[in-house]
């Protein structure tokens, strides 16, 4: 069977929610013993580096000399990147960097026999998934095609399954730029009617396809998103070891409540006199997408500004230290379709506050004080609750463990 799959988002350095998923994914697949059954064609954007982003399990050779069941031999061309390996299968697209990835592939795959995964660029200046892999499929349909998030090609195959991460958008229009706003409703309401099977990350995901856009249950399979866990790391030192802290994790953009945390954590030393700093972790968003929480020109009016520390985008060994080395881990998001940083505190063994809104529950489960994200009186109290509660702090750890 031919598997389509629309790949871009697991090649780039900076991955967050969407494009971890869409990573680990394909990383996973290509781990099956059931995946050498199959051929699976990943659809990238013309331009995008391949390199060193990789899935771990898939590797890249340029200059492959061979051909695709969908094409001729006369069609063959030295200018392919072709995964995983030396493939009797042929992929038009952009050549591999010149190193042919070999640099980055982890030694233990050199012996891996799947041969089976095959990138296809595309290209299209605007509208990817239209103007790009829309006219792909109406040249060379897969059996299968897999959207990974939202945007379903007007062409497209009949077995084809889309993941729906969530509707945060609809009920929080405001946080969005108008067109992209509107944008994200027409595709993910033309996915959710059209797609043959739906993931929806969570039951909460599903019951508001259902509510909102009138989506048929039946064809709604709610899969929960996993996490890799870092056993390798231990509370260590790091830079900021020597201090206790609360952390924040997550792209900041107006939709995780941060100016919220940041009022909440002033009333905290004001009140409290708590000795702990605020960490807030995380890249800014694409402007173009989501409206951004200016974290800086907050700051700049504030009497505790020393004592909130504004990170960028951070490395995986990073995140992994700060989530197990703080007291608190708080996520305090307006609306979210899952929330998968909560998943990585608890794995951690850190405990965990977040909302009581939206799948933040569902996904949570007992291992973390939910709270109305828009009381800061609130979200303040349980953080002191857990600063003040050794056999709180603990019980919330077991739970959040258990819920791992």
């Amino acid at each position: 069977m031919l598997i389509g799959i629309a790949a871009q988002a697991a090649f780039r350095k900076n991955r967050t929610g969407v494009e971890e998923y869409v990573y680990q994914l394909i990383n996973h697949l290509a781990m099956l013993p059931e995946s050498l059954e199959h051929q699976f064609f990943l659809y990238v954007k013309g331009g995008v580096g391949l390199g060193k982003w990789l899935p771990r399990h898939t590797r890249s050779l340029p200059a492959a000399r061979s051909f695709s069941p969908r094409q001729n031999s006369s069609d063959l061309a030295e200018d392919q990147a072709i995964l995983p390996g030396e493939s009797s299968a042929f992929a038009f697209g952009e050549a591999a960097p010149k190193d042919g990835l070999r640099s980055h592939i982890p030694e233990s795959l050199e012996k891996r026999e799947g041969k089976n995964f095959i990138i296809k660029t595309l290209y299209a200046p605007i509208f990817w998934t239209q103007m790009g892999l829309t006219p792909e499929m109406f040249c060379y349909k897969p059996d299968v095609l897999f959207i990974p998030a939202h945007v379903l090609p007007k062409v497209h195959p009949k077995n084809s399954v889309v993941t729906i991460h969530g509707l945060e958008f609809e009920y929080f229009p405001e946080f969005y730029p108008g067109f992209h706003q509107r944008y994200l409703r027409w595709v993910t309401k033309y996915a959710a009617q059209n797609a043959q099977k739906i993931i929806a990350v969570s039951q909460n995901t599903k019951d508001d396809l259902v509510m909102l856009y009138g989506v048929n249950p039946e064809k709604i399979s709610v899969i929960h998103h996993g996490i890799s866990i870092h056993t390798d790391l231990h509370r260590c030192e790091h830079r900021f070891a020597q201090m206790p802290y609360i952390l924040f994790l997550g792209t900041k953009e107006k939709k995780k409540n941060t100016a919220g945390l940041i009022k909440a954590f002033e009333l905290l030393k004001e009140k409290y006199k708590i000795p702990h700093k605020l960490i807030l972790a995380g890249g800014k968003p694409n402007r173009r997408f989501y409206k951004e929480e200016k974290i800086d020109k907050i700051l700049k009016g504030l009497k505790r500004k020393n004592d909130i520390v504004n990170l960028d985008f951070i490395s995986e060994e990073e995140k992994w230290n700060l989530l197990k080395n703080a007291q608190v881990f708080v996520y305090p998001s307006f609306y979210e379709g899952f929330g998968m940083p909560i998943l990585e505190a608890q794995a951690a063994g850190t405990s965990v506050i977040t909302s009581n809104v939206s799948a933040l529950p569902e996904v949570a489960g007992k291992g973390a004080i939910l709270v109305d994200p828009k009381n800061i009186e609130q979200i303040a109290q349980a953080i002191y609750k857990i600063i003040d509660d050794e056999d709180l702090r603990n019980g919330l750890i077991r739970e959040g463990q258990e819920n791992i």
